[in-house]
């Protein structure tokens, strides 16, 4: 398996809004249409929208047919470009990882045994550390979030 992307590959899009399905628009606006290569989308939203996560999810699945998307809510979000803080807002990112490339964990609230023996066959299957430089970080928060970094 081999995974190679420029940076062109990853899109971001950041906005903030009263209202959430303003800002998803306007992130839709910035990344485009997704590719095939398009595999993963990681959205990171405000305390503002926090209650909102499961329907800015779907959103965002249906909309750009983009079928694997993790996310996370935090004090504020950020880009290469902009950060915002203390306000409603949200930014999305797509990455053109190949399927065989992640693997999505269940939700882990408090145990991580559960979500990590889910994951084991993939993980047993795959040497995340030599094929691809990344570590792969389980945080604890609700909704789930799983963060890829080099």
């Amino acid at each position: 398996m081999t995974f190679s992307a420029t940076q062109a590959d990853f899109r971001v899009g950041i906005a903030q809004a009263d209202d959430w399905h303003m800002a998803a628009a306007d992130i839709l606006r910035q990344i485009g249409s997704p590719t095939a290569q398009h595999r993963l989308g990681i959205i990171y939203v405000s305390s503002a929208y926090a209650h909102n996560m499961s329907d800015i999810e779907v959103f965002f699945r249906q909309t750009t047919g983009v079928p694997h998307w993790v996310g996370c809510v935090g004090h504020g979000v950020l880009t290469h470009r902009e950060e915002i803080f203390e306000a409603p807002a949200m930014t999305a990112m797509l990455c053109p990882i190949p399927e065989d490339g992640f693997h999505v964990l269940k939700e882990i609230h408090e145990d991580t045994e559960p979500g990590l023996s889910h994951a084991s066959s993939w993980l047993s299957q795959v040497d995340v550390l030599s094929h691809y430089s990344m570590q792969i970080q389980a945080t604890m928060s609700s909704p789930a979030y799983y963060k890829i970094s080099p």
